[in-house]
């Protein structure tokens, strides 16, 4: 291997996977030499050099596959948390609601601590709305916010997945232009 294939010229392909193609290359452009004779690519070498890349590209699919799992379990889970803040939030709501009708119906009479009550049972209603609201607001946007960070994840895995067959695709047409042709 030179020194430029010493660095990854492709990102999104593991390494591992990159030194086997150079491997696969050297062994059919440097022949072997004996008794001054050049010998031809050793059968036996190449088709273990492409039997490992067989084992390495379902590694990386399922690595890919095991990312976007991930994926769908954090979504899950964020899905799962939003709703128990929303169902909490409507829970205080109603215990609001149902603490300002309690006082109310305490009081028997119209007196000035009548009216003062039901002043603050419809503050104490309008307050709670307002925080269901704003609840509402930051449990969307905590969503939103999470499924765009897992939507790009998702995305640039499956970029890395395609660059990596895409080059793999390429390299195998380079090492053997003859089955393009047939």
């Amino acid at each position: 291997m030179n020194e430029q294939d010493s660095t990854n010229p492709q990102p999104g392909i593991p390494e591992e996977f990159l030194h086997t193609l150079v491997a696969l290359e050297d062994t059919v452009d440097e022949p072997k030499q004996w008794l001054g004779r050049a010998m031809s690519v050793r059968v036996d070498d190449y088709l273990v050099l492409i039997e490992r890349l067989r084992k390495e590209l379902p590694q990386e699919i399922q690595q890919a596959e095991q990312i976007r799992d991930g994926v769908d379990e954090r979504l899950d889970a964020a899905r799962k948390k939003a709703d128990a803040i929303i169902a909490e939030a409507r829970a205080n709501t109603e215990r609001a609601l149902e603490e300002a009708r309690a006082r109310l119906a305490e009081l028997v009479d119209t007196s000035p601590e009548v009216q003062l009550a039901l002043t603050q049972a419809k503050d104490i209603t309008t307050a709670s709305q307002q925080d269901a609201a704003q609840s509402r607001r930051e449990v969307e946007a905590y969503i939103a916010n999470t499924l765009a960070e897992l939507e790009s994840a998702v995305v640039h895995k499956a970029k890395e997945a395609m660059s990596g067959l895409a080059s793999l695709e390429q390299e195998m047409a380079r090492q053997n232009p003859r089955q393009r042709n047939s």
